[in-house]
């Protein structure tokens, strides 16, 4: 009934339930983002290799 109008649109709750929802999503995110840093630490090589630099020679 709400969602048409018809019945009592109660602000509070709806407002309640749309931080409830934010919060959820927040988590969810945090969530994510704890996961993918993981995943992203154990993907790294134990050591990392020095970068490579070419030395040109030049012949005479």
């Amino acid at each position: 009934r709400e969602a048409f109008g018809i019945g009592e649109y109660d602000k509070k709750k709806k407002a309640e339930q749309k931080l409830e929802e934010a919060k959820e999503i927040e988590r969810r995110k945090a969530e994510l983002a704890s996961k993918l840093y993981t995943i992203i630490q154990d993907e790294k090589p134990e050591e990392p290799e020095p970068p490579k630099k070419e030395k040109e020679k030049k012949k005479e």
